[in-house]
């Protein structure tokens, strides 16, 4: 799997994240915070699908036969 676009997307949401902490210290409209919540919360989802996806990946690369072991991280992912 390659990390670094994980990584970069991470260092994204990290610095988002921050805007939002600075939007709640300046007490900005609590709509406009929600909206950039709701984002970071959109982008989080999508950096988990990616890791889900590169782990069914390696799952089939690896002929991963361990069914107990699959359902507990599908399991987890759809929490």
């Amino acid at each position: 799997m390659d990390k670094d676009p994980i990584i970069k997307r991470l260092a994204r949401i990290e610095g988002h994240v921050k805007s939002v902490s600075k939007m709640v210290t300046e007490e900005r409209q609590i709509e406009l915070i929600e909206q950039q919540i709701l984002a970071i919360k959109k982008a989080l989802d999508g950096v988990s699908r990616e890791l889900f996806a590169a782990e069914i990946g390696n799952w089939i690369r690896t002929q991963e036969q361990d069914e107990k072991k699959i359902r507990k991280q599908i399991d987890t992912f759809l929490r």
